[in-house]
């Protein structure tokens, strides 16, 4: 039979033969060995938009059909089925903007061989979890910090020969780059068996430039997270491989722009890791809804430690302010509402029946609110003009009763209040 001489596959869309070659970026592949799909980024990205508009709607409907006909009414049952295909619709087409980090990996990797060459240092480099997925656009906003903290790891983290075998370890020092996924987010740890980051040398250089205050009570977590202070740096020499806190500031606020966090665990005399922890997709977060003086804001799930029910007697005042609150046998500072959000918030207690105590950094902080709303996966949308001025403000959603709703940014507002915590 002669071969169809319709037209030709259109090169956004093709079916093509698996091949050796590795797909570009954009492409996806199926992991069972079948045909590959050529398929437009932008393509892919108009379609998670437009589900995330198809999810909003549902949700409207599916409120307004159980404020008309209550929750036990079948049209009820059946829209609330609609929402949960519809919901895996969503995931089953985000996947579709998702990438493995081994071609990250692999860049790392020969930036590693690099670096020990310059250096003329020997360091076994091992990499766990290339096949961990993150959204692209995530992806793509990754490679700078982890080349900073894996530079920092081999230069100035892992000590040299003679200095490791006065220590009893082995000669060669070894530094690890891990990823994995868990509960919506994926965390990329590098790590080294190195000496560890000195507190007291760190602290003494946060002194000497300003940047603390000396004296005082501080806990080694406190003191350690000072390398994320903007000019810090306990590198004797500038050279051509960043130091250890060189730039570190850098690394925490491009991992806090894509929603992300960086936690360090260290060990003096043994080593040193820095945890990202990052949304495996920015489009969707998991948001507790509140209301603050009459109107609905969003906050990171994640970001919420704990909901405290406020009594008279877990106020304490400073200055004349209700600025802490008793949560168990600690002081916490109270994050104003008022100066945050640039209005007047004349509630007082009476208005107040419920703190939201959130944690970021190893700090905690108590946010008063009206009541909690409740929780659900939101749909980020981004700021308009009249918003990005907003400082407090990460973003935007809209709720399932049709009303729009600002997504509080949780580092922005630590940067409020002071940082009053200690115990009862």
């Amino acid at each position: 039979m002669p071969p169809s001489s319709g037209p030709a596959p259109s090169p956004e869309r093709s079916a093509e033969a698996p091949t050796s070659r590795p797909l570009p970026a954009g492409e996806s592949s199926s992991k069972g060995g079948g045909d590959n799909i050529r398929v437009a980024t932008a393509k892919v990205d108009s379609m998670v938009d437009m589900l995330g508009e198809l999810l909003i709607t549902q949700s409207q409907i599916e409120q307004e059909a159980v404020r008309r006909f209550g929750q036990n009414d079948p049209l009820v049952t059946h829209l609330g089925r609609l929402s949960r295909i519809t919901k895996e619709l969503q995931g089953l087409s985000m996947s579709l903007s998702m990438v493995s980090l081994k071609s990250t990996f692999q860049k790392l990797r020969r930036l590693g061989r690099d670096t020990m060459a310059s250096l003329g240092k020997e360091v076994d480099l091992q990499f766990v979890g290339e096949d961990t997925e993150i959204d692209r656009g995530v992806a793509e906003k990754l490679l700078d910090p982890l080349v900073h903290l894996l530079k920092n790891a081999i230069s100035h983290g892992v000590e040299d020969e003679k200095t490791r075998l006065a220590r009893g370890k082995p000669p060669r020092g070894t530094v690890t780059v891990s990823a994995y996924s868990r509960r919506g987010s994926v965390f990329i740890e590098v790590r080294d068996d190195g000496g560890g980051i000195d507190p007291e040398k760190v602290l003494r250089k946060a002194v000497e430039r300003g940047l603390v205050e000396p004296g005082g009570s501080r806990s080694e977590d406190e003191v350690v997270s000072f390398i994320f202070l903007p000019g810090f740096s306990t590198a004797g020499v500038v050279d051509g491989v960043s130091g250890r806190g060189v730039g570190m500031d850098v690394v925490k606020t491009e991992i806090s722009r894509i929603g992300g966090r960086v936690d360090v665990h260290n060990t003096p005399g043994q080593g040193c890791a820095f945890v990202l922890k990052i949304p495996i997709n920015m489009a969707i977060l998991n948001g507790t809804i509140v209301d603050i003086g009459g109107i609905h804001y969003i906050l990171p799930t994640l970001a919420v430690k704990q909901i405290l029910q406020v009594t008279d007697d877990l106020w304490v005042s400073v200055q004349g302010r209700d600025a802490v609150v008793r949560v168990r046998d600690r002081l916490v500072s109270v994050i104003p509402v008022g100066e945050v959000l640039g209005r007047s918030f004349e509630e007082g207690r009476e208005g107040i029946h419920l703190a939201l105590v959130l944690e970021l950094d190893n700090r905690v902080k108590a946010l008063p609110v009206r009541s909690v709303v409740g929780r659900q996966e939101i749909v980020v949308k981004p700021l308009n003009e009249a918003f990005r001025s907003l400082d407090f403000v990460s973003g935007a959603s809209i709720l399932g009763d049709g009303r729009v709703s600002l997504i509080l940014d949780v580092e922005a507002l630590f940067k409020y209040g002071g940082e009053v915590e200690c115990r009862a």
